[in-house]
């Protein structure tokens, strides 16, 4: 479950280094962000990398997204996210706006919320508290691993998606899927405090 390796970002990047557009939702991304890395349950790497990713849907009806940036250390400010405005996923190329790479995992975003038109917020940590508790109550959880930023994984997953709002990516972390980003933010919360 541990990363050892410095986080990579597995696809082409087709990024605008601009500034992404204004949101009044980035503050409550950003708290949930320092939240989280306080409580371990986005760790950081042997890099001091964050393990873990947050996104917002950007506006009602679209796919686009706002999420962390890839390799942030926790400092959440305007520059740690992207906004990801589509996804070609056969020739793997992520189209995005911002300053930096988005998160490796944002082809997984992006599939989650074009195929959940009822989320409009995922979370993605990496807490083996979490990942432990899941397996002794039986959390919905992908059958196989498979590495991650990957198409192979964005497959998996879809695989359980459904109307589930908390699955496990196995051997690897949890997706919190949130009608907003605070449901998101305290299912993960509420998951945590059952963790013994």
């Amino acid at each position: 479950m541990s990363e050892k390796k410095r986080t990579i970002v597995k696809f082409k990047v087709n990024l605008k280094n601009r500034n992404i557009p204004d949101h009044p939702f980035l503050t409550k991304l950003m708290h949930w962000g320092k939240t989280f890395t306080r409580l371990g349950i986005m760790p950081k790497n042997q890099y001091g990398q964050t393990l873990g990713n947050l996104s917002f849907r950007f506006k009602k009806g679209a796919n686009a997204f706002i999420i962390t940036a890839s390799g942030i250390k926790s400092d959440f400010t305007l520059d740690s996210f992207v906004l990801v405005t589509s996804v070609n996923f056969k020739r793997r190329i992520v189209y995005a706006v911002g300053k930096r790479l988005p998160s490796s995992e944002s082809m997984l975003h992006y599939a989650i919320y074009k195929k959940r038109k009822d989320v409009n917020a995922v979370f993605h940590g990496h807490s083996q508290a979490i990942l432990d508790y899941a397996e002794k109550v039986n959390l919905p959880m992908t059958k196989n691993e498979k590495p991650y930023g990957s198409t192979a994984l964005v497959n998996e997953v879809e695989k359980i998606l459904k109307k589930i709002y908390f699955l496990i990516v196995k051997k690897h972390g949890f997706l919190s899927l949130g009608k907003n980003i605070n449901q998101a933010g305290k299912m993960v919360l509420a998951i945590k405090k059952k963790c013994r």
